[in-house]
C-alpha cells in the first residue's frame, strides 16, 4: 500500500532461497565485509521474504490487464488530461514511472544513456516496456525477490527486458559492482521508516551497483517528524549519492485517485472485472490509505541521485538529539502530526476521548457494551488493562506516588488513573502537543493533575533526579523505536531521561504498538530498555484483543444499517474527520495490519535497578 511501513507477513515455512535466472548473472563478484551485506540475522530475512510473498500473493495469478502490482500510487502524467473511457486501464499506473523519468531527463539525456538500467521491485513488469520507452539504447532489466511475480513478469516482457530473481538487500548476488548505468528504486527509499540497518544496506548496495556518474530514480517517502528528506539526503550523501532534482508527487497523487477507479472500472468488462475483482479492491484500498498519508503530512516525492565519490560512512544518520536544531525538528514535527486534528479551529467534541489510539474489549467480555453507550468505551478498556497489567505487581489501591504520565495527549487516562490508584498524590500529565493540553483543561482535568508541555526527550529541563515514584508513557514506544529508521537513535534517550528522574526502585510502564515487519518485537524492546537499568517486571501482548476490537469498535461508535452508533447523524455530519479517524485509524489500520501479523500491541511494567 501506499506509504505502508508494515507490510504483511506469511506463515509458511518456505525456506528463503533465489532461484537461478534464465539469463547468466551479470555478476561473480566476491561479496563485500559482512557490516555491509544483507539482513541483521537469517530470521530477519526470512520474515521479510514471507512479508513480501503475502502481500503479492493475490498477483501471482492476474488477468492480463494487470501489468502493475499496485506497489505505488497512480498519478496522471504531466500536464495531460486523464484518458477516455475504455483506453488502458492501467494508465494511470503508467503515467507514475512516466512522472519519474520525466524528472530524471531533466538532469539527463535518457535517451541517449546506454548501459544497464536495472528496475529493482520490478514486480509484474509493468514498469519495463516504459523503461525501454525512454531509454531506446539501455540493457533495461528487471530484479524481483519472488519467483511468482518474476514469472509473470519474464513470461510478459516478450524481449523488452530480463528479468532477474534476487533481493535488493543482497544485490551483490546478481551484480557487479559499478555495472549498472541507471537504477530506478521501488523499494528502498519507498519504506524509509522501516528499519534503519535495512536502509543503510539498500543504499550501500545500490552505491555498489552504479558505476560514477550513474543515475538512483528514487520513489522516496518522507515525513516532516519521522523522516524528514533532509534526512533522507543526508543519509545519502556520505554514501556517495547526490542529490540533483526531486518533486512533490502528492498533488497529483491526489487528483489521480480521485479519477483512477472509475476510469479502471470503466475500461473493463464485467467478465473482466470479476476477474480482477482483487486488483480493483487493492486499489481502492491504496486510494484510500494515499489520501488519509497525505492528509498525516506524509510526502512520497520522485528523486534523481547521481553517484559520487563516498563522502564517508554509508550509514551516519541523523545528528544526536543533543543538536539544538534536531530537537527543534522533533518537536515541531510532533506538534505537525496531530495539526490535521485542530480542524479548522473548531473545538473537537467532548465524545473524543483520545486520537488515533488502538482500542480493546475489557478482559474477559469479547462483546460489545449495547449501543448509546459511552463512545470511549473501548479506549477506556485499554486504560483499564493497562493498569489491570501494573496491579499484579503493584498495589496500585496504596500506591500514593508521585506518577508522572507522559504523551497524555486529551487525558483520557487520568481519571482512570485515579481510579485504579485512590491514595495516589502528585499526578503530572503532559504532552509535547499544547493544544491537547488546552483541551484537557477545558474538561477539567487540570483538577485531578499537573497539566504540562513536556518533551519525553527533555524531561531533565523540567524535573530533578530521583523526583517520581512511576512514569507511565503512551510515546516512546510507538514515536520512536517504533516509528524506525530517523528517531529510532532517540529511543535510549528518552529510556535514560525516564531511568534518571525515577527514584531507586520506581516502575517505569510503557505501551505503544509495534512493527513486527521490522523486527520490533516486544523482546527486542524488553532488551533495549533493561540495558538502561531497568527489570521487567510484567508484560501482555494485546494484539489479539485489539484485533477483536476492531471488529466490534465501527458498529458501537458509528453504527450499521440494522443498529445505531453511540454518535448522532449531526456529530457525523460536524465531524466527518473525526469520524474518518475511528474508521481508518481505529478499525481499517489496525484490523488489516495486525490482521497480516505485521504489527501489535504491547505493554510492559519495568522497575528500576
Amino acid at each position: 500500500f501506499f506509504f505502508a511501513t508494515a507490510l504483511p507477513h506469511g506463515s509458511c515455512g518456505v525456506q528463503l532461497r533465489c532461484a537461478a535466472p534464465p539469463t547468466p548473472p551479470m555478476s561473480d563478484t566476491p561479496a563485500p565485509p559482512p557490516l555491509h551485506y544483507g539482513y541483521a540475522s537469517p530470521e530477519q530475512e526470512e520474515r521479510y521474504y514471507h512479508e513480501q510473498e503475502a502481500l503479492y500473493a493475490a498477483f501471482a495469478k492476474v488477468p492480463s490487464w494487470v501489468t502493475h502490482q499496485f506497489g505505488f500510487p497512480a498519478l496522471p502524467p504531466p500536464g495531460a488530461p486523464g484518458p477516455a473511457a475504455g483506453a488502458d486501464p492501467m494508465f494511470y499506473m503508467d503515467a507514475y514511472v512516466r512522472n519519474a523519468l520525466a524528472l530524471a531527463a531533466d538532469a539527463e539525456d535518457l535517451g541517449a544513456l546506454e548501459g544497464v538500467a536495472l528496475c529493482l521491485g520490478c514486480g509484474l513488469g509493468g514498469a519495463l516496456p516504459i523503461l525501454k520507452q525512454q531509454m531506446p539504447n539501455a540493457q533495461v532489466r528487471g530484479l524481483e525477490l519472488l519467483p511468482a511475480l518474476a514469472g509473470v513478469a519474464r513470461a510478459r516482457q516478450q524481449g523488452t527486458g530480463d528479468v532477474l530473481e534476487g533481493d535488493v538487500y543482497k544485490l551483490q548476488d546478481v551484480v557487479a559492482a559499478g555495472s549498472v548505468r541507471v537504477l530506478y528504486d521501488t523499494v528502498v527509499l519507498a519504506r524509509p521508516l522501516e528499519e534503519h540497518q535495512l536502509v543503510s544496506q539498500g543504499v550501500f548496495q545500490m552505491h555498489r551497483a552504479l558505476c560514477e556518474g550513474g543515475l538512483l530514480i528514487a520513489d522516496v517517502t518522507h515525513h516532516p517528524l519521522y523522516c524528514p528528506m533532509s534526512d533522507v539526503v543526508q543519509r545519502l550523501s556520505p554514501a556517495g549519492l547526490q542529490l540533483v532534482a526531486q518533486r512533490d508527487m502528492n498533488a497529483s497523487i491526489v487528483e489521480a485517485a480521485e479519477r483512477s477507479e472509475a476510469h479502471m472500472a470503466g475500461c473493463l468488462s464485467d467478465a473482466a472485472r470479476a476477474d480482477g475483482a482483487s486488483v480493483l479492491e487493492a486499489h481502492a484500498a491504496e486510494n484510500t490509505f494515499a489520501r488519509r498519508s497525505i492528509k498525516q503530512k506524509y510526502v512520497r516525492s520522485v528523486a534523481v541521485f547521481r553517484k559520487g565519490p563516498p563522502a564517508g560512512a554509508a550509514a551516519g544518520g541523523p545528528a544526536p538529539y543533543s543538536d539544538p536544531a534536531e530537537q527543534e525538528r522533533y518537536g515541531q514535527g510532533v506538534v505537525s502530526w496531530y495539526e490535521q486534528y485542530e480542524l479548522e479551529g473548531r473545538a473537537i467534541p467532548d465524545w473524543v476521548r483520545q486520537l488515533s489510539y488502538p482500542c480493546l474489549p475489557p478482559k474477559g467480555m469479547p462483546q460489545a457494551p449495547e449501543v448509546g453507550v459511552n463512545p470511549h468505551f473501548y479506549l477506556d478498556a485499554f486504560y483499564h488493562r493497562v493498569c489491570s497489567l501494573a496491579a499484579t505487581v503493584i498495589d496500585l489501591p496504596a500506591f500514593t506516588g508521585p506518577c508522572l504520565f507522559t504523551g497524555s495527549g486529551l487525558g483520557g487516562m487520568v481519571p482512570i488513573l485515579r481510579q485504579h490508584m485512590p491514595r495516589l498524590g502528585r499526578l503530572a500529565a503532559g504532552d509535547i502537543v499544547p493544544f491537547f493540553l488546552q483541551i484537557a483543561q477545558s474538561r477539567g482535568l487540570d483538577r485531578q493533575a499537573e497539566l504540562l508541555v513536556l518533551d519525553v526527550l527533555a524531561l531533565d529541563r523540567l524535573f530533578a533526579a530521583g523526583e517520581f515514584a512511576m512514569v507511565l508513557d503512551d510515546a516512546i514506544v510507538s514515536h520512536m523505536r517504533n516509528d524506525g529508521s530517523c528517531n529510532a537513535h532517540l529511543f535510549r534517550p528518552a529510556v535514560e531521561q525516564v531511568h534518571r528522574l525515577l527514584a531507586p526502585g520506581g516502575y517505569f510502564l510503557p505501551n505503544g504498538s509495534l512493527k513486527y515487519s521490522t523486527m520490533q518485537t516486544s523482546a527486542a524492546v524488553v532488551a533495549d530498555v533493561e540495558a538502561v537499568g531497568f527489570r521487567l517486571l510484567a508484560a501482555e501482548d494485546l494484539t489479539g484483543d485489539c484485533l477483536k476490537a476492531c471488529d466490534l469498535m465501527e458498529e458501537h461508535v458509528l453504527g450499521s444499517e440494522a443498529r445505531r452508533g453511540c454518535l448522532t447523524d449531526e456529530d457525523k455530519e460536524q465531524y466527518p474527520e473525526l469520524v474518518d479517524d475511528v474508521r481508518d485509524s481505529f478499525t481499517e489500520y489496525y484490523r488489516y495490519s495486525m490482521s497480516k501479523g505485521t504489527k501489535g500491541l504491547g505493554h510492559w511494567v519495568f522497575q528500576k535497578v
